[in-house]
């Protein structure tokens, strides 16, 4: 019995809204007639589940419907709504026609007075806002609703941790879990996930189908958000400035209207393949990419992997030339092609040119540095392999990443590093590292004795079993 009774009392906790009886009394402000929306809020969105009619500027509601929950008002439902929290006492609300309800007063529901309090509130620091208020609607709202963006997937999920067991089955946590594991699977470095989505004449355009080119940005937008209007010249000056060298944009609008749509697409000139399903936050590739606000992009690059995300302003300008400049460097830099030259110092200042090592056999070009753990671990079979194969005519010719003339030196004599040795001491903005397109170490080519580049990135026992092939006898 004892049992039962402590299973029914965390059943009933679980149960975050039942059927109430709502009593709304309202006024409007400069208004005599028309027509009051009451709308049910669902996912950013609002539906209209009753409407009065305004007489001599009152109104008044009576509904049997869900409590608490997040409802909204609205006098004209094309030209927005505000936004109501309701917990089941009477409420009064003066709305304020005039400047979009921005002046509405609100009484009898303290969840809407502490929304009130939050919107008032500076630099929120939202685990905290959750642990002062965990059992409130309002805290899982504004978790959901402000910010779900900001946060990384193992944020959202402590966060709602903190929330009451009240609120677990609320749409609200729901949407935040599934953010979660949606954003774990578009994580920088995973696989652009595919779609197929209508352009405006109808036609229906696979993702997929315009990847593998170059470069492309995934573009989340709609002509009624006024922060995409605004970054829409700037990502036009982008796309023409590298459209030539294989960047596309594939735009993709949370619109529900489709004259709206396509007048933004002609006024904003964008001259890309764009898709929508007209659903608004519903649109199946913003739930699929896990976007709660746009505008919001993904960088996808050759090969399908989402590279970065949310490039705005110069910093897109300037992830994409850095990108660009980076695919140019390793296509010069691939296997078949001749090693770039260079020349840099020796530990005693001796400048020491790259190709002078080259012609006698096979070379290791090694990129490392002192202070990297993983290069120093590797270090034991970089020597284990040059002592095995040096009779046979392999070198090794190590640049280094330091930037401590006395930590790279000590490094060579610890790691017993006895091959040629050069560094310009300038760590991450070291040239040959550039000119390599180097972007993470240990890193290293292979270089045949003809000069031209065969393998790349040997290491552990790949790098002993490439040049035992290379250097076994013909047969």
């Amino acid at each position: 019995m004892k049992k039962g009774l402590l299973l029914i009392a965390a059943l009933t906790g679980l149960i975050a809204c039942s059927e109430g009886n709502l009593s709304i009394k309202g006024t409007v402000e400069g208004e005599h007639s028309g027509k009051v929306y009451l709308q049910k809020f669902d996912n950013k969105m609002f539906r209209t589940i009753a409407s009065t009619d305004l007489k001599d500027g009152k109104f008044e509601f009576s509904e049997n419907v869900e409590i608490p929950e997040i409802y909204g008002l609205s006098l004209d439902t094309l030209k927005g709504s505000y936004l109501l929290f309701l917990d089941g006492n009477p409420v009064t609300a003066t709305l304020d026609a005039a400047n979009y309800y921005r002046n509405t007063k609100v009484t009898g529901s303290s969840l809407h007075d502490l929304f009130m309090d939050y919107r008032a509130r500076e630099n929120v620091k939202i685990d905290e806002f959750v642990k002062e208020h965990p059992a409130s609607l309002v805290a899982a709202y504004v978790l959901y609703r402000d910010f779900s963006y900001r946060l990384s997937p193992d944020e959202i999920r402590s966060n709602v941790a903190l929330l009451d067991a009240s609120l677990q089955r609320t749409p609200y946590v729901r949407v935040l879990l599934e953010l979660a594991e949606t954003l774990d699977r578009v994580a920088i470095g995973k696989p652009a996930p595919d779609f197929t989505l209508n352009a405006p004449d109808g036609t229906p355009v696979k993702f997929s189908d315009k990847l593998g080119k170059g470069y492309v940005l995934l573009d989340f937008w709609a002509s009624w958000c006024g922060p995409c209007r605004r970054e829409n010249p700037n990502v036009v000056n982008v796309f023409n400035k590298y459209k030539d060298k294989g960047f596309d944009i594939f735009g993709v609008s949370l619109d529900g209207d489709m004259e709206a749509w396509t007048k933004a697409i002609d006024n904003d000139k964008l001259a890309w393949t764009n898709v929508s399903d007209l659903k608004s936050w519903n649109c199946a590739p913003a739930k699929l990419y896990g976007v709660r606000s746009i505008p919001s992009n993904l960088l996808i690059d050759p090969s399908g992997v989402i590279v970065a995300k949310n490039l705005r302003g110069e910093d897109l300008d300037k992830e994409l030339g850095n990108l660009l400049e980076l695919a140019e460097t390793l296509d010069r830099v691939a296997i078949g092609k001749p090693a770039p030259d260079f020349t840099l110092n020796a530990p005693d200042g001796t400048p020491v040119k790259f190709s002078d090592k080259l012609g006698k056999g096979y070379v290791l070009l090694d990129f490392w540095a002192s202070w990297c753990g993983p290069c120093r671990r590797e270090n034991p079979n970089v020597v284990n392999v040059f002592n095995k194969y040096k009779d046979k005519g392999f070198d090794i010719f190590g640049v280094s990443l330091d930037g401590d003339m006395e930590a790279w030196t000590k490094a060579i004599d610890n790691d017993k590093l006895a091959w040629t040795n050069v560094s310009d001491l300038k760590s991450w903005n070291c040239a040959p590292a550039k000119l390599y397109g180097v972007r993470s170490i240990p890193s290293n080519l292979l270089i045949d004795p003809s000069g031209v580049i065969v393998a790349k990135n040997l290491r552990g026992e790949d790098l002993d079993k490439e040049l035992g092939k290379l250097y076994s006898p013909a047969k």
